[in-house]
């Protein structure tokens, strides 16, 4: 875990190399979240699209998966249906390109207190597979936790 307040994709890199070589591999890399690493571009758009890539590119290179966290629009609050798609990713257009997979999270229960406690793991995107699977889990708002439940289609 690292957790400077100024991290950089290069820097990420750096540390994940030398985690290899100690450990001998590396499983997952996970960033947790994407508009805090502190890359530069000429726009928020491209610099979100470098932090991206930069990610796919290192799990490539270090033979192991990534998962990065990414924040919505807010237009998703003013929708019927405030279940997230890919046009809902804030500034998504080169996250959404360099994805392998998107993953959009819904809870009724963020929006409705009388709901009950599903979390839905919505498919948006899945380069090698269907869009449009999902996982349901039962979200432990206690604990911050949660516990599986089947795949279905939507």
């Amino acid at each position: 875990i690292d957790a400077r307040r100024t991290q950089t994709t290069a820097a990420l890199w750096a540390e994940c190399g030398r985690v290899c070589d100690r450990a001998g591999r590396l499983d997952l890399i996970i960033g947790d979240h994407l508009r805090l690493f502190a890359d530069t571009a000429d726009n928020e758009v491209h610099r979100l699209g470098r932090i991206s890539w930069a990610f796919k590119q290192m799990a490539g290179e270090l033979g192991c998966r990534s998962l990065v966290a990414a924040q919505l629009s807010r237009g998703v609050e003013h929708q019927t249906d405030k279940k997230p798609d890919l046009k809902d990713l804030r500034d998504s257009g080169e996250i959404e390109e360099n994805a392998d997979n998107v993953i959009g999270l819904y809870r009724e229960k963020y929006y409705d207190p009388t709901a009950n406690m599903i979390a839905e793991l919505l498919i948006r995107k899945c380069r090698d597979g269907a869009r449009g699977d999902k996982a349901e889990m039962v979200f432990a708002e206690k604990y911050m936790g949660f516990e599986r439940k089947a795949l279905e289609r939507e």
